[in-house]
């Protein structure tokens, strides 16, 4: 029974999207903590455009295919969209070649913070429901 319930398409997806988050926060505090660090390259971890994408086309693939001539292809579930970690090169900020700017990676980490608070109220709120749902509704 609780596999079934932390196996639903919601859930795994809010697990991935916090999982991205954490993710993104150590990957923004390592660009922040190399801001002076001759060469180095930024990265950054990219998994809402991906989940977008996988979204739209989950909406898109329920066609019927009455022909073996129509399109057919595997259409990439949201439960499978995990973070990715993408290093960002060909752009310098200083003459060192280190291409880390302070102020927009200061700006990614509160925007980071605002959407990780966000997907765990959004689980909690989930956890809440089934303890709810546990004790019979009332």
């Amino acid at each position: 029974m609780l596999d079934h319930i932390f196996s639903t398409e919601a859930f795994l997806v809010l697990k991935n999207g916090i999982g991205a988050s954490a993710q993104r926060h150590e990957v923004i505090a390592n660009n922040i903590a190399n801001v002076n660090t001759p060469g180095f390259k930024k990265s950054k971890v990219t998994f809402e455009g991906e989940l977008k994408t996988a979204l739209k086309s989950s909406k898109s693939s329920s066609l019927a295919h009455t022909n073996s001539r129509h399109i057919s292809g595997s259409v990439k579930s949201t439960t499978s969209v995990l973070p990715k970690k993408v290093l960002v090169g060909g752009t310098s900020m200083t003459l060192n070649g280190n291409n880390v700017d302070v102020d927009e990676e200061m700006t990614e980490l509160a925007k980071n913070t605002i959407y990780y608070n966000t997907l765990n109220e959004l689980m909690k709120r989930k956890f809440d429901g089934l303890k709810l749902a546990s004790r019979g509704g009332g």
